[in-house]
């Protein structure tokens, strides 16, 4: 059974990529990732690019005069190995003064937090955007939806699914995900069931509001493995079944917030394997 928002690294495409029905034009595509690389590096909070390049062009300089400076004084060549020696203790001393200068152009935590929260009150404004775009109810409920990359050649390779959030609405009788770039529709016909399966399930990311051990999520089988990691174990998940051209798909939906998908489709949860 295939999951509709899991990727093969080898053939570079999503498992469900047969239920996409609108695709985000590329300029916007390019806004939000350009927004996306933005928040990055507020958050890194790096010197401006021009001293992060001196700095390494002055650490690889000090470096390979002081290792030929040594070499000539080794070989017997003592006026040119004390001027590379010279010429490298130069070269430190500027390496500094370039550390200490892009360091002191780096924001303030007062200034990171009011770039912040200026970009995400544009990131609001271009979400609600890229949704009318797409055709997304602007009072869409919002899920987790888990999803992973697989075949990639990593030791954990597939163990771990990323966890996202889909808005999820119906539409011409299909049940509807946008995760950001495309509109993904399964046809009510094409359900064959929504299950609750009882094995564990490990996810990357804890997208609520609220921690997991804060109602009403404390009330499942959530766990963290290894504090600070934002690595999570459900004790047991819920999957969207359906069948198209006799290839089976599931969409994996957290039981914790099945309910919202239950409600669209006005069908039962069963228990799944």
């Amino acid at each position: 059974m295939k999951n509709v928002f899991d990727m093969n690294y080898k053939r570079d495409r999503w498992d469900g990529d047969c239920f996409k029905v609108r695709t985000l034009p590329a300029d916007l595509v390019g806004r939000v990732d350009a927004a996306a690389q933005q928040r990055v590096a507020l958050l890194l909070n790096e010197p401006p690019r021009l001293y992060r390049t001196l700095r390494l062009v002055f650490l690889l300089l000090t470096g390979f005069l002081a290792v030929l400076g040594l070499e000539m004084l080794s070989a017997g060549n003592l006026p040119v190995g004390a001027t590379l020696l010279v010429l490298a203790a130069a070269s430190l001393v500027a390496l500094a003064v370039v550390w200490v200068r892009g360091n002191a152009k780096r924001l303030s935590d007062v200034e990171i937090e009011a770039e912040l929260q200026a970009l995400d009150a544009e990131m609001e404004r271009e979400t609600a955007h890229l949704r009318e775009v797409m055709s997304v109810p602007g009072d869409a409920a919002i899920v987790d939806v888990p999803s992973r990359i697989y075949n990639s050649h990593l030791r954990t390779d597939g163990e771990t699914y990323g966890n996202g959030l889909c808005p999820v609405f119906v539409e011409e009788a299909s049940l509807c995900f946008f995760d950001g770039e495309y509109v993904l529709a399964i046809p009510f016909a094409e359900i064959t069931g929504i299950v609750e399966v009882k094995s564990p399930l490990t996810i990357d990311g804890w997208m609520k509001e609220v921690p997991h051990t804060a109602a009403p999520y404390d009330a499942y089988d959530i766990t963290e493995l290894g504090e600070g990691e934002d690595i999570y174990r459900l004790g047991s998940y819920c999957a969207v079944r359906c069948r198209r051209e006799g290839e089976d798909y599931q969409v994996i939906i957290p039981r914790y917030d099945i309910d919202v998908i239950l409600a669209l489709t006005g069908l039962a949860l069963t228990d799944g394997e």
